[in-house]
């Protein structure tokens, strides 16, 4: 009955099992998986049935580019964006 499923797990094959078992049951779930940085496993998730893949490294690359442009040569936005950083990292921690 699930709508999304979302697999942090970056095995590849855990997420091809993951993908198959449900596939096998609907095509109605959406499956969003992880991968590493291989573009090979990510494509071959894909062809599985993945809806999305996520691939940290990309996002995090984005992300930070993001930052980038935003913020230039400006330190303070940078130490902004650190103690954005440094608060929800403790609040993982809790």
């Amino acid at each position: 009955k699930a709508k999304v499923i979302v697999s942090t797990i970056p095995e590849r094959e855990t997420n091809l099992l993951l993908i198959k078992k449900i596939r096998d049951k609907t095509k109605k779930t959406i499956i969003i998986v992880t991968s590493r940085q291989q573009i090979s496993d990510t494509l071959e998730l894909y062809k599985a049935g993945a809806d999305y893949v996520i691939l940290p490294h990309y996002l995090g690359g984005e992300y930070t580019s993001r930052i980038i442009e935003k913020a230039r040569q400006n330190k303070e936005l940078y130490e902004k964006e650190k103690r954005t950083q440094i608060k929800q990292l403790k609040e993982r921690l809790r």
